[in-house]
């Protein structure tokens, strides 16, 4: 419920005296109080999200600066741990010590984050001609164990928009190779997007019936 909603509520009880006055008006207090705490934490949640994304930007830069002076070896053993480190942080803070924290939260998009960025090192350490599609692809793949294991919404979020660039970027590399028309292009993204966001409401309301 909204807070308009909850203060109507309060109101219509006291009107009809299931509450005093006095009971009323420290309920209201309490109620903004709670509300202020929220916003505050949202506040504080989004900010810690926005550094995450700056900070696994400027540590994949700062490797790539110096990615030639580095062994095979270490270059290697360097792309693996970029995820691993701070994906097994926001494990033992969320599933040992059960905290919610923003810590743990940061750590688990900067370690989904830097899943890509291992992707594309080790491709370069070994010379893969692989595609921007084929690292979507699995970028995606590796991304979605983590809704099951974190149940964050941040996951949800990071795994629909990796699944929806792989595929815009897949259906261009068709159209490429086939040399299609612009409306053919446009009516094609138009559909497949519209499916895609109709698949995501139905798995995300399904697995919120199952929650509940």
């Amino acid at each position: 419920m909204k807070q308009k909603d909850i203060e109507g509520l309060i109101s219509r009880w006291q009107g009809n005296g299931v509450v005093t006055p006095e009971q009323a008006n420290y309920m209201l207090q309490d109620l903004k109080t709670s509300t202020s705490e929220q916003s505050g934490k949202k506040l504080i949640t989004i900010v810690s999200l926005v550094g995450a994304a700056v900070l696994t930007a400027g540590v994949l830069l700062i490797i790539a600066s110096n990615w030639t002076y580095l062994g095979k070896t270490v270059q290697l053993l360097l792309a693996l741990l970029l995820p691993v480190i701070p994906l097994s942080v926001a494990y033992y803070m969320v599933e040992v010590r059960q905290s919610e924290s923003v810590l743990s939260r940061v750590a688990n998009v900067f370690g989904v984050g830097l899943i890509g960025g291992a992707l594309s090192l080790i491709g370069q350490i070994y010379h893969l001609e692989s595609g921007y599609t084929t690292l979507m692809f699995f970028w995606l793949l590796l991304s979605m164990p983590f809704i099951f294991v974190f149940r964050r919404p941040e996951n949800v979020g990071i795994s629909s928009v990796l699944g929806g660039l792989a595929i815009f970027t897949c259906i261009i590399e068709w159209f490429d190779d086939w040399w299609l028309d612009e409306q053919s292009f446009t009516i094609t993204i138009t559909v497949v997007f519209a499916a895609y966001c109709l698949l995501l409401y139905l798995v995300g309301k399904s697995l919120r019936n199952s929650v509940v």
